[in-house]
């Protein structure tokens, strides 16, 4: 634990580093990711780290039914999109996530029922 104010916000810019260096984003498991070449693309929310309102861009290659999905570090859903369809192109979605607690979540869209690209953000009051 921190000892003090100056060691907590130490600590607090290593593990944003961590969480946002480039290398890092493969820690990620998979599971039925798609590669961005097939043109999905999932750009980071902002702001990051954000308190209560965020947002999401998205650019999707097709028309096709979409869902954003947001999970904690744990596994735990904590929100979950309707899912729409959505035409080819870029679109952007705000979320108010006053109703969650501080911490890291993974923010996945899904196209056509697969995940197809996510990325991490932080939640801190």
């Amino acid at each position: 634990k921190p000892r003090s104010i100056v060691e907590y916000r130490k600590n607090r810019e290593e593990l944003i580093k961590l969480l946002f260096d480039e290398n890092s984003r493969d820690n990620i498991p998979p599971y039925e990711q798609l590669p961005n070449k097939y043109g999905y693309k999932l750009f980071q929310n902002h702001p990051n780290p954000f308190k209560n309102e965020t947002v999401l861009q998205y650019i999707i290659p097709e028309r096709c039914s979409v869902r954003i999905v947001i999970t904690s570090v744990l596994g735990k859903q904590v929100y979950s999109s309707e899912v729409s369809e959505k035409e080819a192109g870029h679109h952007s979605i705000k979320f108010n996530l006053n109703s969650i607690s501080d911490g890291l979540y993974i923010f996945s869209l899904f196209a056509d029922n697969k995940e197809v690209v996510r990325v991490k953000g932080i939640k801190l009051n």
